[in-house]
């Protein structure tokens, strides 16, 4: 690794770690980000690879929003069990929520308040859903 990549997880370093505490599942470091990414994400997928050789549970991919959908299923076809996407998650039901907040008569709309931000979080989960599962 270079010195720009030592926040990196190291695979000798997660082969040991996983084997001395037993843990369940390990969240890694590949260069993905919590949140949105504000430039394009150097997102070391062979590094993954190196340490799914090692490591025989399963991996985390911390920072999924935002991360290409490209990277996201060869992560996945490597190792990645588990896919962190709360932040976009988020943003669907937030964004949708301060939309129809914006609408004239939203105010007087108690009752179907949540309904659009609620099918727009519905809607990202289905197209995460096949994304993971590579249909």
């Amino acid at each position: 690794m270079t010195n720009e990549d030592v926040h990196l997880t190291n695979p000798d370093q997660a082969f040991e770690f996983a084997d001395e505490t037993g843990i369940d599942a390990l969240a890694v470091a590949i260069g993905t980000i919590h949140g949105f990414y504000k430039s394009k994400p150097n997102i070391r997928l062979g590094l993954l690879e190196k340490i799914a050789q090692k490591v025989a549970i399963p991996l985390v991919l911390h920072g999924g929003s935002g991360t290409p959908d490209t990277d996201v299923r060869k992560a996945i076809s490597v190792g990645i069990a588990k896919v962190n996407i709360c932040t976009e998650l988020v943003a669907a039901f937030a964004d949708t929520f301060v939309n129809e907040h914006d609408e004239q008569d939203f105010r007087y709309n108690v009752p179907g308040v949540f309904t659009k931000p609620r099918a727009a979080a519905m809607k990202l989960v289905e197209q995460k859903i096949r994304l993971f599962a590579g249909l």
